[in-house]
C-alpha cells in the first residue's frame, strides 16, 4: 500500500527546524538526481502498456483510506508499481509512482499544501527507485530467480522506504523518536503491503497465460481489497476514537483534581498548565519514554494535591511561615502521593509527587533523597515549578521578572536542582516561555465557596449553643507575661479610658492609632473597618515618603484581606502584596496585622507596616491581641450608634 503523509510539515520552510529543512532538501535533491539520470533510459516500445498502467494507477488513486491516528492515507497505487517492474523502464516506473502519489494527494483535495506535495513526490521517487533497483539486482536474481520472491522482496523494500521517509520527517518535526513513530503508526500496515505483492503476482500469472490485457479482469480484486481494508480501518478508527474518549476522560479527571487544588491553594490553573508545558518539553529533550512523559504531565497538574490536608490559612498566608506551620506544609507531598496511589495511574505519578520537594544536595523533604536517588520526573518538576512560581504573583510576594527568576534557579543548580535540568532550562527558558504564553488562557471555573444557601431547616442533631469566646492571646512564659504586662499596663489603660466616651468610629480608631505609635515602632499604619466584603481604611498614618493604604480593599485581598478572611493574625508579613502598594518612596519590608473581633465577627483590623525587615515580635502581637477585643467591641458599638443616628 502506498502511504502518503504530511503531518507536521508546514507550508513554509522557515517554520521548520534546520534538521527538518535539511532532510526535506536532501530528499528533494536525491529525487532530482534520480530523475535526471533515469529520463534518458525511457523505453518508447512500451508506451502503450505504460499508458494503460498509468490510467489504472490514476483510477486507483481515488481508492484511498485514511490512516487512524495520523494525518495520512493509504492507496492501492503501489500495486501498479509492482506490476510494472518486470516490463517497464526505470523512468516509466518512476512516472507511475509519481502519478500514484500525486493522484492520492490531489484527488478530492480541498487545498493541498505545496511543501507537503513536493516532499511526498520526492519521497515517492526515492522509494520507487529503491524498489526498482532491488527487483533488478543481479546478485538477488542469482540467489532466487522466482518472480514471487523478487516481488516479495521489492514490496518489502518499498514498504520500508515509504514508511521510513515519512516517519523520519514526523520525528524531526515533532521531536520524537523515528523508530517509535514508525512502530506506532506504520508497522501494523506491513501485512497489507504483502497483500499488494500477492495481487501483483496474480497479475503476472494472468499475463503469462492470457496476455497482459487480461490483467484488466483482476481490477475487481483490487477494489475488493480496498473495500475490505477500508472497513477494517473504519473499525480501527472507531476503536481509536473510543480510546481517545477514554483518554480525554482520564485527563478531564486529572484537571478536576487540579481544580480541587485550586480551591485550596489560591494559584491559577494557568500556572499548572504552564508548568506542564515546561516539564513536558524538558522531558522530551532528556529522551524520556512515553510512559514517563505521561507521568510528568499528570504530576505537573497534581503535584500539590496533598495541600488539601493543610489548613487553608497556612497555605494562603502572605508572609513567612512559623516552624510549626512549615511542619504542617511538609506533609503535603506524602499525602498527595497517598491520594494518587489510590487512583492507580498506568504510569508512575505518585513517586514524582512524593519527591517533588527533594533537593539535589539531600536537604529537601520528605525523605532527604539526594542526586539521582530522586526520580527524574520529580527533578524536572521541582526546577520548573520553582521558576514559574518565582515569575508569578503569590500571596506573599509579587512576581519577579523571568530573567531574575531564572538567575535564582541557576544559583541553586547542584544544591536544590539537578544541574543537567537547570542547564536545559537556562538554554531554553525564553523559548519555553513563548510556548507557554502562546497557550490560550484558560477560563478558570470558580467554585461556589462564598454563596449563601437558604434552603434547609437545620442540622439533624440541632444547632450548638452560641458561646462567644474572645481570641486567646499567644501563650508565653508566665514570668515573661507578668513583666510585659506591667510594662504595657499604663498604655493599655489609657486606651481603655479614652475609648469609653468615643462616639464615632473615626474618633475610636484615631485614639487607637495614636497610642499604637508610642507602643509599637512602625512607619505606616492603617485601621480598617469591615463593611460587608469591603475593608475601609478609616484611620491611616505614615512617616514621610512611606506608603499607606488610601482606598478600600476586598476581604481576602492582600495581606490585610487575608487576616480579615481567615481571622488569623500575621507577624512580619509582606507589605508589597497589599492592593495599591507600588513601592513608591521608602520601601516597606514587614507588617503585623490582627483582626478586631466582636461576638466572633471581624469588625475591623489593625495593620502596622515597617521599613525594617522582621521588625515585629511576638510581644507586639500579644499587645495587639489584648487591644483587639476592646477595639472590636468599640467599633461595633460605634457602628450601631451611627446606624441609629441615620
Amino acid at each position: 500500500m502506498r502511504i502518503v503523509h504530511g503531518k507536521g510539515v508546514a507550508v513554509l520552510m522557515t517554520n521548520l527546524s534546520w534538521r527538518t529543512q535539511s532532510y526535506i532538501t536532501a530528499m528533494t535533491l536525491a529525487a532530482a538526481i534520480i530523475l535526471a539520470v533515469a529520463l534518458p533510459q525511457w523505453d518508447a516500445h512500451q508506451n502503450f502498456r505504460f499508458l494503460m498502467y498509468l490510467a489504472l494507477t490514476l483510477g486507483a488513486a481515488n481508492l484511498k483510506v485514511r490512516l487512524p491516528g495520523v494525518t495520512g492515507s493509504i492507496s492501492m497505487t503501489f500495486v501498479f508499481v509492482l506490476i510494472s517492474l518486470p516490463y517497464l523502464s526505470l523512468p516509466q516506473v518512476l512516472a507511475i509512482g509519481l502519478a500514484g502519489t500525486g493522484g492520492t494527494m490531489l484527488i478530492r483535495a480541498k487545498s493541498p499544501q505545496i511543501l507537503k506535495l513536493a516532499f511526498n513526490l520526492a519521497a515517492s521517487v526515492v522509494t520507487t527507485f529503491a524498489c526498482f533497483m532491488t527487483f533488478h539486482w543481479e546478485w538477488l536474481r542469482r540467489q532466487d530467480e522466482s518472480l514471487a520472491m523478487l516481488l516479495l522482496i521489492a514490496s518489502a523494500v518499498h514498504f520500508v522506504m515509504n514508511t521510513g521517509t515519512i516517519s523520519i520527517v514526523i520525528a524531526l518535526t515533532e521531536r520524537k523518536s523515528a523508530w517509535r513513530v514508525w512502530c506506532d503508526n506504520f508497522l501494523w500496515t506491513a501485512s497489507h503491503n504483502l497483500v499488494g505483492a500477492g495481487i501483483a503476482a496474480l497479475f503476472h500469472v494472468e499475463e503469462k497465460y492470457f496476455g497482459w490485457q487480461a490483467t484488466l479482469l483482476t481490477l475487481p480484486v483490487v477494489y475488493l481489497v480496498y473495500r475490505s481494508y477500508s472497513l477494517h480501518l473504519e473499525r480501527l478508527e472507531e476503536a481509536r476514537k473510543h480510546a481517545q474518549e477514554m483518554g480525554d476522560l482520564h485527563w478531564r479527571t486529572i484537571e478536576a483534581l487540579a481544580l480541587a487544588i485550586d480551591a485550596k491553594d489560591e494559584i491559577t490553573h494557568n500556572h499548572l498548565l504552564r508548568v506542564k508545558v515546561y516539564a513536558t518539553e524538558i522531558a522530551k529533550e532528556l529522551g524520556l519514554e512515553e510512559i514517563q512523559m505521561q507521568a510528568v504531565q499528570a504530576a505537573a497538574l497534581l503535584h500539590d494535591i496533598g495541600k488539601l490536608a493543610v489548613p487553608e490559612h497556612i497555605i494562603s498566608k502572605p508572609g513567612k511561615l512559623t516552624r510549626e506551620e512549615f511542619e504542617k506544609i511538609k506533609i503535603h507531598p506524602v499525602v498527595g502521593a497517598e491520594i494518587l496511589e489510590r487512583v492507580r495511574f498506568p504510569y508512575p505519578v505518585a513517586p514524582i509527587v512524593h519527591s517533588h520537594h527533594e533537593k539535589w544536595n539531600g536537604k529537601g523533604y520528605p525523605d532527604g533523597l539526594k542526586g539521582t536517588e530522586i526520580p527524574i520526573g520529580a527533578r524536572i518538576l521541582s526546577a520548573v515549578d520553582c521558576l514559574d512560581a518565582l515569575a508569578s504573583d503569590r500571596q506573599y510576594r509579587r512576581a519577579l521578572p523571568l530573567e531574575e527568576a531564572m538567575a535564582i534557579v541557576e544559583k541553586e543548580s547542584g544544591l536544590s536542582y539537578d544541574p543537567a535540568i537547570v542547564a536545559i532550562l537556562k538554554r531554553r527558558y525564553v523559548e519555553l516561555e513563548q510556548m507557554a504564553t502562546s497557550l490560550p488562557m484558560v477560563s478558570e471555573p470558580k467554585l461556589s465557596r462564598n454563596i449563601q444557601v437558604n434552603a434547609g431547616d437545620g442540622p439533624a442533631c440541632g444547632y450548638a449553643d452560641i458561646c462567644v469566646v474572645s481570641p486567646n492571646p499567644i501563650q508565653i512564659d508566665f514570668l515573661e507575661s507578668v513583666a510585659l504586662a506591667r510594662r504595657d499596663f499604663d498604655s493599655l489603660m489609657r486606651i481603655v479610658e479614652d475609648l469609653g466616651p468615643s462616639l464615632t468610629i473615626e474618633e475610636t480608631l484615631s485614639i487607637i492609632g495614636k497610642r499604637l505609635k508610642a507602643m509599637i515602632p512602625h512607619h505606616s499604619s492603617a485601621i480598617f473597618v469591615r463593611k460587608g466584603e469591603r475593608l475601609i481604611p478609616v484611620f491611616t498614618d505614615a512617616d514621610s515618603e512611606c506608603w499607606k493604604p488610601q482606598s478600600a480593599m476586598t476581604v481576602g485581598e492582600g495581606l490585610s484581606g487575608w487576616v480579615a478572611e481567615t481571622h488569623q493574625p500575621i507577624v512580619n508579613g509582606n507589605p508589597t502584596v497589599e492592593p495599591g502598594y507600588y513601592g513608591l518612596g521608602r520601601p516597606l519590608l514587614s507588617a503585623i496585622s490582627v483582626p478586631l473581633e466582636s461576638n466572633g465577627d471581624v469588625t475591623g483590623l489593625i495593620t502596622l507596616y515597617s521599613a525594617t525587615a522582621n521588625a515585629f515580635t511576638q510581644d507586639h502581637l500579644r499587645v495587639l491581641q489584648q487591644i483587639g477585643p476592646k477595639a472590636g467591641l468599640s467599633i461595633s458599638v460605634a457602628m450601631h450608634k451611627e446606624r441609629l443616628a441615620a
